[in-house]
């Protein structure tokens, strides 16, 4: 190992983070802060901050929607799958599109019409109190651990290869993602989301339009990998029995011989989708566009982005096993378990020139900060909504309201931000040998039940208030015997359902959902009370949202030339980058930077001037409509 550790210090030290790096990082950190200083006085109350008062574009939202349905991990986790495993990998990305659309067809337009503030609103309306309590006090400490989750995987993949300490990962970027989070709430967020995705999509194109033009091409690609006998390993599925090269080869990391074989696919699809069915999840994110029709939108341009973009984001790890195994595989002597979780950074120092791999940690921070901003808002919320009324009347509080419950709603922005990169800390500790990518599998499994009863909620009115209680309590129990049963009490398990990640979640799902449905037979005891309450809950869900009538006055044309601005000024200190990526090289490397560079702000710069001119036009066209309604009202 010794040879290949040499081997990466030659790749790390010939691709050093220098001023320039330091300095991308710096005005990226800073572009973001400044975000939130311009929407810091966006909201007015609680709704304001939590949904964007439902004045959210599709456009808007959408991009969001994208950012936050990955993070860091996608780039270490699920990049050491596709290093190990190849296009398997992809399946699992499309089940998101498939949920995206899904959720364009059902269940965006649903959760808008509810007109609530919080998914936990929406829980109280359908089955009061006692099963929103219960959601929330599960709920926001999953949610934390998400968050944590998320954090983790960047620090992972940023902290050992370039010699950052891992506290300075988790507290700079936490401190940051706070600062927006708390000054503006989801106008921020949502904004931060689009700008980051303007980094993130040209990034990832660009490293990957690299490695293939290294290889000739993806026939290329294709051809290497059926040279060095890696056909089998990277088939899309896997038989039962197939048994994976860098088993002999000694690799590092694993897949679980159960993943990417027919069985997954097929469960792992049904499951996916029917995930994607709850109200507590992404789903809430629906609730801050303007109209029903645009929530639907917003979902199928986030299974748009989700699609075009997974088709490049796992060439590079793929690229890594072909030619910078040695390297990739020394990354356990800077102290990763998981050498594969590196394939992505080490092939991105490799085919990008120096000056340009803190465009990469751009990237990077990128897709973490995107999904922990709008868990952290999400959460203070959920708590602020959900379970403090509630609790300061059981206590004899005086409930907060207007300006009060705003400020103190930040605070707790401010809280969830601390116990999240507290809770990252922590779970550096637990990482085994499949590393996070086993993490968020352990996870998902413990999670399940407790936003899955709700699905039900959607298609069958006559449930009891106590129906999702009962789904959550017997998946709940069936999740932690199939993941703790064995070393805890020494249970034996038919057909070894607590070792095949997708058996857990298929047994997990019906002991959820089948407990949640027989509920159906204890209709009869629901009162005449509720039984109005759930009919009104179902009148109101299928009532289409009247944006002027309902909101009023929308935001489209502020919010796009305000991106756009941000953007074109993004994009062109993104140009400046062209200079010593020319200027500091020579041959074939300085082409190469040079047309990345291009590239990366060339795409952002377009698609800012896309966005900027749509608020111009959107504003004439406003104005417009008020000087016609202004005629008609003087008529």
């Amino acid at each position: 190992m010794t040879e290949y550790y040499q081997k990466l210090m030659e790749t790390i030290d010939k691709s050093p983070l220098g001023a320039v790096d330091y300095g991308v990082l710096i005005g990226y950190f800073v572009l973001m802060i400044a975000v939130g200083f311009v929407c810091r006085n966006s909201s007015s109350n609680i709704s304001d901050y939590i949904r964007m008062g439902c004045k959210g574009t599709w456009w808007l939202s959408g991009m969001s929607m994208f950012m936050s349905s990955f993070a860091a991990s996608m780039f270490t986790a699920s990049a050491s799958q596709a290093y190990l495993g190849g296009w398997s990998i992809l399946i699992q990305q499309w089940f998101m599109v498939l949920v995206f659309v899904y959720q364009a067809t059902f269940i965006a337009p649903w959760m808008r019409r509810t007109r609530s503030i919080t998914p936990g609103d929406a829980v109280y309306g359908r089955f009061g109190r006692l099963s929103e309590q219960i959601l929330m006090y599960t709920g926001v400490p999953i949610g934390m651990v998400w968050a944590g989750t998320m954090l983790l995987g960047l620090a992972t993949f940023v902290a050992p290869v370039f010699s950052l300490p891992v506290e300075w990962v988790l507290f700079s970027t936490g401190v940051v993602i706070v600062f927006y989070s708390v000054a503006g709430g989801s106008w921020s967020v949502q904004i931060t989301d689009n700008l980051q995705g303007f980094i993130l999509i040209p990034v990832t194109m660009a490293v990957a339009g690299l490695c293939l033009w290294k290889v000739g091409g993806f026939g290329g690609l294709l051809e290497e990998i059926n040279r060095q006998g890696l056909a089998a390993d990277f088939a899309w599925i896997k038989p039962r029995s197939h048994e994976y090269t860098y088993v002999a080869k000694e690799l590092s990391g694993a897949i679980s011989p159960q993943l990417y074989t027919l069985p997954w696919l097929i469960i792992m699809g049904v499951y996916s989708v029917v995930h994607g069915s709850n109200i507590v999840g992404q789903s809430s994110r629906y609730l801050s566009l303007k109209t029903d029709r645009e929530a639907s939108k917003a979902a199928l341009f986030a299974g748009f982005l989700t699609f075009a973009n997974s088709l490049v984001w796992f060439v590079p790890p793929i690229y890594g096993r072909l030619f910078l195994t040695p390297e990739i595989e020394a990354t356990k002597e800077l102290g990763l378990k998981n050498a594969g979780e590196a394939a992505y950074v080490i092939t991105a120092i490799k085919v990008l020139p120096p000056g340009l791999i803190g465009v990469v940690l751009v990237c990077m921070f990128a897709a973490t900060m995107s999904s922990m901003d709008s868990s952290l808002t999400g959460n203070a919320g959920l708590i602020m909504r959900n379970i403090y009324p509630p609790l300061a009347r059981l206590l004899g509080f005086g409930e907060l309201k207007g300006k009060a419950l705003l400020i103190f709603t930040k605070v707790m922005n401010l809280c969830m931000g601390i116990v999240a990169i507290t809770v990252a800390a922590a779970m550096m500790w637990w990482q085994g040998a499949g590393g996070l990518f086993e993490i968020f599998l352990d996870i998902a499994v413990l999670v399940g039940p407790f936003s899955l009863p709700f699905i039900l909620s959607l298609f069958i009115k006559r449930l009891p208030f106590w129906s999702p209680i009962v789904g959550m309590a017997t998946g709940g129990a069936a999740a932690f015997l199939l993941q703790f049963g064995e070393r805890l009490f020494g249970m034996t398990f038919p057909w070894d359902i607590n070792r095949i990640y997708h058996y857990k979640l298929l047994f997990v799902f019906f002991a959820t959902i089948i407990p949640t449905l027989l509920t159906r037979l204890f209709w009869f005891t629901a009162t005449d009370t509720f039984r109005d309450k759930v009919e009104k809950f179902f009148d109101q869900v299928h009532t289409p949202v009247d944006f002027k009538k309902e909101v009023g006055k929308e935001q489209d044309a502020p919010l796009a030339r305000v991106i756009g601005r941000l953007g074109m000024i993004l994009g062109g200190l993104f140009l400046l980058l062209a200079i010593p990526a020319w200027t500091q090289h020579s041959g074939e490397e300085a082409v190469r930077g040079t047309v990345a560079v291009l590239f990366i702000a060339g795409f952002i710069v377009a698609i800012s001037a896309a966005y900027y001119l749509h608020g111009i036009r959107r504003a004439r066209l406003v104005a417009a409509e008020d000087q016609i309604n202004d005629l008609d009202a003087v008529e």
